[in-house]
């Protein structure tokens, strides 16, 4: 026994009646894609200018159905579509469904629309996935940033409350010297030799050696 669905049997009815494949589809609510398809599967042919069906000319032209589908489709009374079918339906359903209609049309145009559809799909979903990507890496970078900027000023407030509690008991805070200058480190080595200070004439300057450098200095300028 043939078992499909109440509006595919009564659109085949209708082709054997003589109906357009067309107004098969807007009586059943289904895409003409869908009853081309139909029609193929009963070895049956939609002619590309009256758009109805065919069969095969060793049947003698004349459309037949098994016994059990014309069964079927005298139960449509009872299954109306919900939606009058419309050319304007043509995109109802999804994209795949859409598709796979078009596979089963035989008309060379709606083939060749169909591999530019595929091919165009296939560039979206690459170029979505690529954007995608590029997007999820941008807001991880930029939540990277905002947690950084996050611990500097978390830690810049510490360190202002550090100095202001230090500030209130006296202690002196001791300020990391600065890397000196070429002509000043010049001007260290100078001052290192004549006090006796063991400096090596390159390289770096011993931390030591710049804060007296610069304690004596100060002592002087005051």
């Amino acid at each position: 026994m043939t078992v499909i669905p109440v509006e595919h049997a009564r659109a085949l009815v209708l082709l054997t009646e003589g109906k357009t494949a067309k107004e098969a589809a807007d009586a059943t609510g289904q895409t003409l894609g869908r009853i081309v398809g139909l029609a193929r599967q009963q070895g049956w042919t939609i002619h590309p200018s009256t758009q109805k069906a065919t069969a095969p000319m060793e049947d003698d032209s004349v459309l037949r159905l098994p016994p059990d589908v014309v069964a079927i489709a005298a139960s449509w009374t009872e299954h109306q579509p919900e939606d009058e079918h419309t050319d304007d339906d043509v995109d109802d359903g999804s994209v795949d469904e859409l598709l796979e209609d078009a596979r089963d049309c035989d008309d060379r145009r709606v083939q060749s629309a169909l591999t530019k559809a595929e091919t165009a799909i296939a560039r979206l979903r690459e170029v979505y996935e690529e954007t995608a990507a590029r997007i999820a890496d941008e807001r991880a970078a930029e939540a990277a940033r905002a947690a950084a900027l996050a611990e500097v000023a978390e830690l810049k407030a510490k360190l202002a409350l550090a100095e202001q509690k230090a500030a209130e008991v006296g202690a002196k805070l001791r300020k990391t010297p600065s890397k000196p200058k070429t002509s000043e480190a010049a001007e260290v080595r100078k001052w290192a030799k004549a006090q006796g200070i063991d400096l090596p004439e390159r390289g770096r300057i011993p931390g030591g050696v710049q804060e007296q450098y610069e304690d004596a200095h100060r002592a002087v300028a005051s």
